[in-house]
């Protein structure tokens, strides 16, 4: 974990590794022409509109993991993180920007000020580059255009009600390591219901036991994943994880999903790598 520095002392610190750099060059707009700014932003206003309507992805070419990050105007940046066998998991930061010497920095902190991390930002074609001013390591982010927030919003309204498993959901194994069970669970089954408040029940179990999860869930910037947000109590903002899903078909009545179960409870049995269920409404 790096140490925290102050965020100024971190700006003052690229004075000596960028000096007076000048605005950039012409590549950094070729992606941006394509975008319709707002008129009369500031350079700093711009990042965070291209921030904030694209969706970021950082890829590990060594293991073809990736990371993908999603801004949001409430200061929360998204973080779903894929593994090299596409299992997804799910992390945020708090962010903003700062300006020094003509030049937009993203500041990221954890929420709890135990880290913070900031990149200077550089516009290419293909996305952005975030350049750490201290060990001067770079991330290359390909940019996507975030899905109108139009049809987010019918995806999700689509998702709204009681959907029930119509192919088996859970895992069946033969290793006694591995997730799932050695034989078909009798009765298994897997039901999710939304609601238009946004709060959504996962009903899982089999004939003879029973489990439910609570909570929050919303649609990823790019309409391709469920984020859920469980709770630890009544309380729905006591968020205690958060999993994800993706939808790989949704319908009048039919809704697909691949995501990744676990269960806290008999987790061995309840449980799958990455599965694709098939569900009716």
């Amino acid at each position: 974990m790096k140490t925290l520095i102050p965020t100024v002392a971190m700006l003052l610190l690229t004075a000596w590794a960028y000096g007076a750099i000048g605005p950039e060059g012409e590549s950094s707009d070729c992606r941006t022409d394509l975008i319709a700014f707002p008129s009369n932003l500031s350079t700093l206003e711009r990042v965070e509109f291209d921030l904030m309507n694209g969706v970021w992805t950082e890829t590990f070419l060594a293991s073809n993991a990736r990371k993908v990050m999603q801004f949001n105007e409430y200061g929360i940046v998204d973080v779903l993180n894929f593994d090299e066998n596409g299992i997804g998991s799910y992390s945020n930061y708090m962010w903003r920007m700062e300006e020094f010497n003509g030049h937009p920095f993203l500041v990221l902190n954890n929420g709890q000020m135990e880290e913070e991390l900031l990149f200077r930002i550089e516009s290419t074609c293909q996305g952005l580059i975030l350049s750490d001013p201290v060990s001067q390591e770079e991330i290359q982010l390909d940019y996507t255009p975030r899905k109108p927030e139009a049809k987010v919003n019918y995806s999700k309204a689509m998702l709204i009600g009681s959907w029930s498993s119509v192919t088996y959901p859970f895992d069946v194994t033969n290793d006694y390591d591995a997730c799932g069970a050695f034989e078909q669970i009798e009765g298994a089954y897997l039901n999710y219901e939304f609601t238009p408040d946004g709060a959504y029940v996962k009903r899982y179990g089999s004939k003879n036991i029973h489990f439910e999860e609570r909570g929050t869930f919303e649609l990823s910037k790019d309409g391709e994943y469920i984020l859920f947000h469980a709770s630890g109590s009544d309380q729905t903002e006591d968020v205690i994880g958060t999993s994800l899903a993706k939808v790989r078909h949704l319908s009048m009545g039919e809704l697909v999903l691949e995501q990744a179960l676990k269960s806290s409870d008999f987790a061995d049995f309840f449980c799958t790598e990455l599965k694709t269920v098939a569900f009716m409404q």
